[in-house]
């Protein structure tokens, strides 16, 4: 069989009309009419034509009339032969393995193994094979290859590990390894919703099928999900993700020493509190673990670094009195404040330089007088280092100065006329989805007993997010993010002088979250989750050092497996499909470029319609010796 392909495939449904000339030919099938002579003897002599040679001719003729539609069909479509590179191309089967924690429930990763080596042994037997593993992050642990051994020997060393699961990792990095050649991706994965939490779709190319191997879930799982030091000891929270309650043992230990045993009991889908009573020192590393038969055991151990955190140190410029209530709500806490401020006039920036403001993870600009080029150029080149900047637009903010400072696209600011009829304007929160307010909750609605006299009007650009609004419906609080710098910019002042807002108790929670927000990335209290540890920071649960950097000391914090791991809640395998949004990738253009090449050289239509031609003057002829 010669292998042809198509340019324009579809006009072969045109070959169906080959059934005409079937049709009509049976249609005109009937029996002879008897007729009765009376003088047979005069027929003797007539010339008669043999009735097999008249049905030859007939078969014959319907013949090379089906031929003649088939092959106007066939020249249509544009035939081509394939050319060689586009022939000996294989195809790729990627294999991916999620190792995230969910995966470590006893018996299931070893059931992901055999799924994954089901996978290697159906891939078609012209196609390279690669194996990937994925969680927070996703790894090609073996180059596309035709020896299915390796592959084979890499699946039986993988062990489940303790990230979280990222669908769009594992998607990426596979389609990345397929590249513009025909592909296929098998996720052997526990089908786990919140692996496709944070974000959008996935996209892949339109070539790139995707096929998922189910590995199941557990029945059951309990998780320590939280672990904090309270008054008289330690008290972790437990999370019961099963359909039925769970009980059993606790241990601490504090420096790796057994401090404290307990029992737990948690309700089904339920959360419960385990405390210890135990003297704890001021510092050092406590751990909790439970004991968890049947589900996932990344997630029966939380860390918990006993040692105090080390404030962020943060910036604040500003003149005269303007800094007293930002300073005293940034301090908050006394000697477990969260943040290290530091407050400096206008015209200090300059002396200080770039060098100065380095170990700074944020600034708060409530005062440009006096703040010369080089100050400006120094404050610049802090957010062009991706630190935050909180700008108050107050009474000794200059917008022209502002522009200076941050990056084009900055809102261009107007300072209204004092309010002095009516009770002024007040918040209304636009996003309560957004971290800055996110804390709030149900009481963010509490922000509208603020109250502004005065007031900076702001025309936010279009990639702007406007997170609170004035009640007359103009922007309060604006977040300009881009690729680096990460600005919000509150469009009245924080002193006091233009609005009551620190007098209320909300004026607290407000600037630590906006402050917090601006300094990220995102950090539990005295440490991270396995998959957004700094660099220098090994990616596995425990007490870590961090090392110095950025003018901070190092310190002790503690690494945990992220809580949405224990969530048993399963995607359908139609939904996580539908996650895929589908492309048009280079490689199909220049596939598609190559075979249009390929049928335009070739002119192989050409020889078609001779031979249609052919066939019909073969058709003519032989029809003149039927009829």
């Amino acid at each position: 069989m010669i292998p042809f392909s198509f340019l324009t495939p579809a006009f072969l449904a045109a070959a169906a009309a080959a059934a005409l000339p079937l049709v009509l030919h049976l249609l005109r099938r009937h029996p002879e009419v008897r007729v009765r002579f009376a003088a047979v003897r005069l027929l003797k002599d007539a010339p008669v034509e043999q009735r097999r040679r008249r049905r030859l001719r007939e078969l014959l003729l319907l013949a090379l009339r089906v031929a003649a539609l088939v092959l106007l069909a066939f020249a249509f479509a544009r035939p081509y032969l394939p050319g060689a590179a586009g022939a000996g191309a294989a195809p790729i089967t990627i294999v991916g393995v999620d190792v995230s924690a969910s995966m470590s429930a006893p018996g299931q990763f070893a059931h992901a193994q055999a799924l994954a080596r089901e996978a290697v042994r159906n891939a078609p037997g012209d196609a390279r094979v690669g194996l990937e593993t994925f969680a927070d992050r996703a790894d090609l642990i073996v180059e596309p290859t035709r020896d299915r051994a390796i592959v084979l020997g890499a699946i039986a060393r993988l062990q489940a590990g303790v990230g979280a699961t990222s669908y769009r990792a594992a998607l990426a990095r596979a389609a990345g390894a397929i590249g513009a050649g025909r592909g296929a991706i098998v996720l052997v994965t526990d089908l786990q919703r919140t692996g496709w939490d944070g974000g959008g779709a996935a996209a892949l190319p339109e070539g790139v099928r995707v096929t998922l191997a189910d590995t199941g879930t557990p029945t059951g799982n309990v998780a320590v999900v939280d672990l904090r030091r309270e008054e008289g000891g330690v008290v972790a929270t437990l999370r019961n993700a099963g359909a039925a309650a769970a009980s059993g043992g606790a241990r601490l230990t504090i420096d790796g020493r057994q401090a404290g045993v307990q029992t737990w009991s948690v309700p089904a889908g339920g959360t419960a509190d385990v405390a210890f009573a135990a003297a704890v020192p001021a510092s050092g590393a406590a751990a909790v673990t439970i004991d968890d038969r049947t589900g996932a055991t990344a997630d029966n151990t939380r860390y918990l670094a006993l040692d105090p955190p080390a404030p962020v140190p943060v910036l604040v410029i500003a003149a005269g009195d303007d800094a007293l209530y930002v300073q005293q709500a940034l301090d908050a806490g006394g000697a477990d404040a969260r943040f290290a401020v530091t407050t400096v006039k206008p015209a200090v920036v300059a002396t200080m330089g770039a060098a100065g403001l380095a170990p700074y993870r944020a600034a708060i600009l409530l005062d440009t007088q006096g703040l010369d080029v080089r100050g400006r150029e120094a404050l610049a080149a802090l957010v062009d280092r991706g630190r935050g900047l909180l700008v108050a637009a107050g009474p000794g903010i200059d917008a022209g100065v502002l522009q200076s400072i941050v990056p084009k696209g900055m809102p261009a600011m107007d300072v209204t006329p004092p309010q002095t009829d009516g009770p002024g304007l007040s918040l209304v929160v636009a996003d309560v989805r957004h971290p800055v307010v996110a804390s709030f909750g149900p009481s963010a609605v509490s922000l509208g007993a603020v109250r502004f006299r005065r007031v900076a009007r702001v025309a936010a650009p279009p990639s702007a997010e406007v997170v609170a609004q004035f009640s007359d419906g103009e922007p309060a609080l604006v977040d300009l993010a881009g690729p680096s710098a990460h600005v919000l910019l509150f469009a009245s002042d924080l002193s006091d002088r233009w609005n009551d807002f620190p007098r209320h108790p909300t004026f607290l929670p407000f600037l630590q979250e906006a402050v917090g927000y601006l300094v990220g990335p995102r950090r539990l209290p005295g440490g991270y989750l396995v998959g957004e540890v700094p660099p220098g920071v090994a990616a596995r649960p425990g007490v870590v050092t961090v090392p110095a950097a950025d003018g901070q000391p190092a310190r002790r914090v503690a690494v945990n497996v992220d809580p949405r791991e224990a969530d048993l809640a399963r995607i359908s395998p139609a939904d996580f499909q539908s996650a895929i949004v589908r492309l048009e990738d280079a490689g199909a253009v220049e596939a598609r470029a190559a075979a249009a090449a390929d049928e335009n050289r070739q002119h192989v239509w050409w020889y078609a319609l001779v031979l249609v031609l052919v066939v019909l003057v073969g058709e003519s002829a032989v029809a003149r010796r039927t009829t």
